[in-house]
């Protein structure tokens, strides 16, 4: 796949996933598949925020934490339900996906 012959062909090539200010990014199951191919093909992650404050250890608001923390990939949505069936059927382990 494409993200194999870059990670190949290019040692520094680097993902950069920018995210939205709702992390919907994190929600959609193709660029959660992506996410997971870069993984594994051991292809450098970088995640570009709006706002590092939600992040800060005395953040007031936990929900974007409690949030991020518990996404489940067969939560996640697809414009076509066909699309998100071919990509759960790709996991052996959605559990511990």
């Amino acid at each position: 796949d494409m993200l194999e012959v870059l990670a190949h062909g290019s040692p520094n090539f680097t993902q950069l996933v920018a995210a939205d200010m709702k992390f919907s990014v994190f929600t959609r199951v193709w660029c959660i598949a992506e996410l997971a191919q870069a993984n594994s093909s051991g292809v450098l992650q970088r995640v570009c925020v709006f706002s590092e404050d939600d992040f800060a250890h005395d953040a007031d608001n936990l929900k974007l934490y409690i949030q991020l923390t518990n996404l489940r990939v067969e939560e996640c949505r697809a414009s076509r339900p066909e699309d998100k069936a071919f990509i759960l059927s790709k996991i052996e382990d959605i559990e511990a996906f």
